[in-house]
């Protein structure tokens, strides 16, 4: 498309840039499974591939399960274009700032929670931890180019400021939901998607999800749905984290010496550790 006219520049009629909640993820441990194939040894490789495979394929149909709109307005949720670009272990997720029918923080809470199942899902199909950062900026892409200040800064938030396996919420982000709750000092009560541990960092609580829209729970039939119900939530996450755990567990052990890969297992032990203790409290164990 030529837009220039006699050395002038002609803006273009529909140049596609909106602003958009905009969300960077990198899969850790990318780089010893690249080695590894390199070296023609490609089980994690196939293991890696899988777990992606299975995450994006919940993370498509996602929305119906953690979702509590009515019909009408579930459906307009469905049709707001989220969208994904991946590249080696980077994803690139966006969605609209808000809409007609929803507003940003129906959209904000519906992008964290569908952020917040994959996380998981990465994390039940093998143990991946995902570190990340999620912004608001002005965004374009198309077959050729994705260009984002946002996209800028979640990246550094995800390569520069994280550290841990979190994906980090970034000031833009959280301004405007201050600003929506008009409770600047209550950022993290009034929305409790958000937290942050050990220090004053806010990221994404992936284990404040409802469980019950978990894999685990759907695979389940009639009676052992009624069982698990009757549960208080604290056993019920013990048993949906402990295979998790378990393979934490496992894949610290593997890292040997190496104590840059060993503090990111031991941070998310924690922290799992932390939000189940937390939890317990609440409900009076």
């Amino acid at each position: 498309m030529e837009y220039y006219l006699r050395g002038k520049f002609i803006m273009p009629e529909s140049p596609l840039i909106d602003t958009k909640i905009v969300a960077f993820l990198d899969v850790l441990g990318y780089r010893n499974i690249a080695d590894k194939f390199e070296r023609g040894d490609y089980v994690d490789f196939y293991l890696l591939r899988d777990a992606i495979g299975e995450a994006m394929g919940e993370f498509h149909g996602v929305f119906a399960k953690l979702i509590k709109f009515e019909p009408d307005e579930t459906a307009q949720w469905r049709k707001t274009n989220i969208q994904f670009r991946t590249f080696s272990d980077c994803i690139c997720i966006t969605a609209p700032l808000e809409s007609n029918e929803i507003g940003f923080l129906k959209h904000l809470r519906n992008f964290l929670k569908t952020l917040a199942f994959f996380q998981t899902i990465m994390l039940r199909f093998g143990g991946y931890l995902i570190r990340g950062g999620v912004s608001i900026g002005k965004f374009y892409s198309d077959s050729n180019m994705i260009f984002s200040k946002g996209l800028v800064e979640a990246y550094e938030l995800e390569s520069k400021t994280a550290i841990y396996p979190r994906i980090l919420i970034g000031k833009s982000v959280q301004d405007r939901v201050s600003e929506e709750l008009s409770k600047t000092d209550e950022l993290l009560s009034s929305f409790p998607l958000f937290t942050s541990f050990e220090d004053d960092l806010v990221f994404i609580n992936f284990l404040n999800v409802e469980l019950v829209d978990f894999p685990a729970y759907e695979k389940l039939n009639d009676v052992q749905r009624g069982l698990v119900d009757d549960i208080e939530i604290g056993w019920r996450e013990k048993t949906i984290m402990a295979p998790v755990i378990e393979d934490l567990v496992t894949k610290r052990s593997q890292a040997g010496l190496d104590s840059r890969v060993v503090e990111k297992y031991d941070w998310m032990l924690r922290f799992i550790y932390n939000e189940m203790q937390r939890k317990e409290r609440q409900i009076g164990f």
